[in-house]
């Protein structure tokens, strides 16, 4: 009599050039696939840092122009009051003098070239003709933007007004 439940659960024996474990193809496959898993979100992620330096700076250049232009309002503003109490010709005589008047406060220099501004002096003396044509550079000292590099700790900054 012979025992089939012997032999039936018999390990056999593998040829000597079958291997258990991965070939390099495989391995290459799993690699490409784990690099494109890691690389995808990274690029992800150094993108939108680049968008949120970029809309920092648009977001920052826009609060500048904004400020800009309210300064040469108040401007305006000072030569209305500066007539005031008003009469029936106040409101003509102060626009004509910011844009033509020979004060501190008018406009005149800056109608036919460029012009820069630096909140940081005085109201008078803030708006300066750009030498050359060039306006310098804004530095940021204290939270200020100013067109002042004499400030202990300012930094240059991207921008110009």
């Amino acid at each position: 009599m012979t025992n089939h439940y012997r032999t039936a659960h018999t390990p056999q024996k593998q040829p000597a050039c079958h291997s258990t474990g991965f070939t390099l193809v495989e391995t290459l496959i799993a690699v490409t696939i784990v690099t494109l898993a890691v690389a995808g979100p990274l690029t992800v992620a150094s993108r939108a840092l680049v968008a949120g330096q970029i809309a920092h700076d648009q977001l920052t250049a826009s609060y500048l122009a904004q400020e800009g232009v309210e300064y040469v309002r108040a401007m305006r503003d000072d030569e209305y009051l500066a007539l005031y109490p008003p009469d029936a010709g106040t409101s003509a005589t102060a626009w004509n003098n910011f844009l033509n008047g020979s004060d501190v406060a008018a406009i005149t220099q800056c109608r036919s070239t460029t012009c820069t501004l630096d909140p940081a002096k005085a109201m008078g003396s803030s708006l300066t003709p750009c030498s050359g044509g060039t306006c310098t550079p804004l530095y940021l000292a204290n939270g200020i933007y100013t067109q002042q590099n004499t400030i202990v700790g300012s930094v240059k900054t991207a921008f110009t007004r």
